[in-house]
């Protein structure tokens, strides 16, 4: 009924991650709880939010005893293993309703059996391999999450857009997010499909996706023909429900870059110029404007009540007549912070047409707003 480990490194990594899916304000206790279950010599930690499912593996000590299925409060667990992770721990599962805990100290904390812990999914496609997949490194995932989380929607009338589409075709995995006002979208090729290669695609929340990139060098991104979803890590797995609705047809709102005047800047001075110019921004329209011309990149702002604010700054401009915009500064300013480069392109058609953000294979498209000639 104990069961013993050597130290809670993973085991802080794991409830780290898992206890993000614990329900803290929920009519259902055992949705605040982390599952431990045994298989072998491997400790399974299940968490789940009824819209995505979780599981962790860990290797014990040999010849441990059996350890039954047991549900603790994760943010309660977590905080016992996050401390003095290089000593032991022994967890003992009794039958009166608590869990005792030594790693540090002695704790007893409430428990409930592991029957009570809702079931993990039904089977899907995923499951049972009819799906197409793709290899990604989690730093390359971790990054697209980062500019996808700018540009995602939290509405409730275009519930498609609240979620993130993937797409797999062609041994090639596109994420794409939007508001209706910026869209970001980013694309990673594999030289080794997973699976079929037939195309595939979902929506998927946000959340999810952050959590996959949260072990390992790489994850397996996995979409069933019947629209389920998963992300493989080896130990880590993770499964999700998908958003129901219809994505907006994307690449009709990306503007023709054949078009388009270049605009190339040094990424990390952009970011800090954009937040100086911000100072003056109307609080309302957050309205900004860029100029580029003879190689130099102008941001100005202005309010009547704040004052107006203007930056200048050097830029490689493949124009020959200057260009003039006006976009939202904070929606610029999340973009290239979220942004991973040294560089960052501007693409301009007009004042009248979307611009472009592109750093690397990352890109978003922000909406002009309305500026005096």
């Amino acid at each position: 009924m104990k069961l013993t480990m050597d130290d809670t490194r993973q085991l802080a990594a794991a409830t780290k991650t898992l206890k993000t899916l614990a329900h803290r304000h929920t009519p259902k206790p055992i949705l605040q709880c982390v599952r431990l279950s045994q298989e072998g010599e491997v400790l399974m930690l299940h968490a789940t939010d009824l819209e995505t499912e979780a599981s962790w593996a860990i290797v014990t000590r040999p010849g441990a005893d059996p350890f039954p299925d047991t549900c603790i409060d994760a943010d309660l667990f977590h905080a016992i293993v996050a401390k003095d992770q290089d000593s032991p721990i022994t967890i003992e599962a009794g039958t009166n309703g608590h869990a005792r805990i030594n790693h540090g100290g002695r704790f007893k904390l409430a428990a409930s059996p592991g029957k009570d812990f809702p079931e993990m999914g039904k089977t899907t496609d995923v499951s049972t391999g009819k799906c197409a997949g793709v290899r990604l490194p989690t730093e390359w995932l971790a990054s697209a999450v980062k500019l996808m989380a700018t540009s995602v929607a939290k509405e409730s009338t275009r519930y498609a857009i609240n979620g993130v589409l993937l797409e797999i075709d062609d041994n090639r995995l596109t994420i794409v997010a939007t508001d209706g006002r910026r869209l970001s979208w980013t694309a990673y090729d594999e030289e080794y499909p997973k699976g079929d290669t037939e195309p595939a695609s979902a929506i998927v929340p946000l959340k999810p996706l952050s959590m996959a990139a949260a072990k390992g060098e790489f994850v397996d991104v996995m979409i069933g023909s019947d629209g389920s979803v998963a992300f493989d890590a080896g130990d880590y797995f993770l499964r999700t429900r998908t958003i129901e609705g219809r994505f907006p047809q994307w690449r009709e709102i990306v503007p023709d870059k054949g078009k388009a005047k270049t605009v190339r800047v040094d990424r990390a001075k952009f970011v800090e110029h954009v937040s100086r110019v911000m100072v003056t921004t109307d609080p309302f329209s957050r309205g900004m404007v860029i100029t580029a011309a003879d190689g130099d990149l102008t941001l100005e702002t202005r309010s009547g009540e704040l004052g107006q604010s203007e930056v200048t700054m050097e830029c490689e401009y493949s124009g020959d007549d200057a260009v003039r915009v006006g976009l939202n500064a904070q929606y610029v300013l999340e973009a290239a912070r979220a942004m991973c480069s040294e560089t960052l392109e501007i693409l301009v058609i007009n004042k009248d047409k979307p611009v472009v953000l592109v750093a690397r294979d990352m890109s978003q498209v922000i909406m002009p707003i309305m500026i005096g000639d």
